[in-house]
């Protein structure tokens, strides 16, 4: 799993991090890719750790933030506070997220005028 938690395909990483397989270690360490379809396949995981639930519950991405909070209260932890948008979101210091799904690049740079 290690290996394909690296692998250049979104839906293999997504798989990796929604298989119950998938050990903690590796959970926590693909936490931190900008993609929230990656992200949201780890909150709703149960093998994710409550730390990195906690991290997630302060994503940039709502649905992140919301899948993790329930993450939390399913193991029976109660959250520091609710999921609250973060002033400035985590995608702004990533170039990849110009690799996301969501990135439309004929609009980005003004092609479809």
């Amino acid at each position: 799993m290690n290996v394909l938690a690296d692998d250049g395909w979104t839906q293999t990483r997504i798989n990796v991090a929604g298989n119950p397989n998938t050990s903690t270690e590796t959970l926590d360490y693909m936490s931190d890719q900008w993609s929230p379809h990656v992200k949201r396949a780890i909150a709703t995981n149960s093998n994710t750790s409550v730390e990195t639930l906690k991290k997630l519950s302060h994503d940039s991405d709502k649905s992140v933030r919301q899948l993790a909070y329930s993450g939390l209260k399913q193991k029976g932890e109660k959250p520091i506070d609710k999921p609250s948008k973060p002033a400035k979101p985590v995608e702004d210091d990533n170039p990849g997220k110009y690799m996301s799904a969501d990135f439309d690049p004929m609009e980005y740079f003004g092609l479809n005028d």
